[in-house]
């Protein structure tokens, strides 16, 4: 039997979590749209920033839907248009804007569907951050209350109403450090496997994700005290793999280095 503190302390988690996850659905499209969301809308709709200037600055008084008409998705504009505007930003890599180019396939290409694509990944950031805790800490009451923490952090809350990739690469971290413990823990190459698969996926969201990697081989290696060992060459070979799986994106930055953009 859960005893009557625990029971209420469940209960308040509950509580926060709803009100997390209500601040998050909450007025999605009357809140700004702002600069770089524009830039998720303008290249996931297949055009780029040439293109844009091109057709408007004509001399010409510009009205708002001479604006908008480059953030829907048109027939005009289809998939490979969009890749192709997404290679010209190589600082960007493309995972989370191509997700957004299947949603607004399906959803339309308004405010509140850009933005409903990153709450409904930021909702899994609970279970993530869950999983993350238990490999930890092997303790339910610290995984609640992390995922506490995260729902009603106002960092967490507005990367989560953000049509950027921001929640997207969130999930990813807590996946690929959790599947990385349960690796290290269980010491099944099926674990390894997915580490370095979860891995690979974070580096398609953010370039940042390097030092995600590196954080990692440092914990490795003080891990293993600088010793050669299987574990240390299990993390390393599954870190090179994942580094593998993203050479695809790593040889388009190669090409298209010039290009780079903050």
């Amino acid at each position: 039997m859960i005893n009557a503190k625990r029971r209420w302390w469940l209960i308040f988690c509950v509580i926060v979590i709803a009100i997390g996850i209500f601040f998050r659905c909450y007025n999605i499209d009357n809140k700004f749209y702002w600069h770089d969301e524009v830039y998720t809308s303008i290249r996931v709709s297949g055009y780029n920033n040439s293109e844009v200037v091109h057709k408007l600055f004509t001399g010409e008084i510009i009205q708002p839907q001479d604006l908008l008409q480059f953030q829907k998705i048109t027939p005009e504009k289809t998939w490979k248009d969009s890749f192709n505007k997404l290679l010209e930003h190589p600082e960007h890599p493309p995972l989370f804007y191509l997700l957004s180019r299947g949603w607004q396939d399906i959803f339309g290409s308004s405010v509140l569907s850009s933005r409903s694509l990153a709450v409904v990944i930021s909702f899994f950031v609970f279970p993530s951050i869950f999983w993350l805790c238990w490999e930890l800490f092997n303790s339910i009451n610290v995984g609640l209350t992390a995922m506490t923490l995260v729902a009603i952090s106002p960092v967490h809350v507005l990367y989560a109403q953000d049509a950027r990739e921001s929640s997207l690469w969130i999930v990813t971290v807590f996946l690929c450090c959790a599947a990385l413990f349960k690796a290290i823990k269980s010491k099944k190459k099926l674990w390894w496997i997915i580490y370095s698969f979860s891995l690979g996926l974070n580096f398609y969201v953010s370039l940042l994700s390097v030092l995600v990697a590196l954080s990692q081989t440092i914990y490795l290696f003080l891990l293993n005290q600088f010793r050669i060992t299987k574990l240390l060459i299990n993390g390393l070979m599954f870190q090179f793999i994942a580094v593998i799986l993203f050479s695809p994106w790593l040889f388009i930055i190669y090409q298209n280095h010039d290009l780079l953009q903050g």
